[in-house]
């Protein structure tokens, strides 16, 4: 495994952990919805990586619908966009990221 690919490994188990302490989460890889509303990191993290790109739909507790986007291969930058509603939810990533302490 490339040492872009463990990077990015990292910084989605990250996204991914703050995600679940909100709700469950979809996994979409650029062309089709591969995992439905899933609570287990593991097999959020296996359906993930086989495009140029997934995005991490999360439904929060008030009903709303939130997303990340990932854009692999490109380490440190893969977390590329999210909905204004994770601000908080991904501060802990995002302060880590920019502190340089992930990955």
């Amino acid at each position: 495994m490339s040492l872009t690919r463990t990077i990015e490994i990292r910084i989605a188990a990250a996204v991914i952990e703050e995600l679940l302490k909100v709700g469950p989460i979809s996994v979409q890889d650029g062309e089709d919805v591969v995992l439905v509303d899933s609570t287990n990191p593991q097999k959020i993290i296996h359906a993930m990586f086989s495009t140029d790109e997934d995005r991490l739909f999360v439904k929060l507790p008030n009903g709303a619908r939130a997303w990340v986007w990932f854009v692999w291969g490109n380490g440190e930058d893969c977390l590329t966009d999210h909905t204004v509603n994770l601000e908080d939810i991904l501060k802990p990533v995002t302060d880590k990221l920019e502190n340089g302490e992930l990955p």
